[in-house]
């Protein structure tokens, strides 16, 4: 699945300073909020974040 987030350049710009992988920034955003809802285990996050501990 592939999800797109729409920014004006401007910000995108202002965030890419900070986050140059934003991409991987806002997978790492969206499944935190997914395991603090409990929608995804500690072992799903890891292996979607390719952690090899999971």
């Amino acid at each position: 699945m592939s999800i797109t987030i729409t920014l004006p350049e401007e910000i995108e710009r202002q965030l890419r300073q900070d986050w140059p992988d934003m991409e991987r920034v806002a997978l790492e955003g969206f499944l935190i909020e997914a395991y603090r809802q409990k929608r995804v285990s500690a072992y799903q996050v890891g292996g979607l974040l390719g952690l090899s501990d999971y």
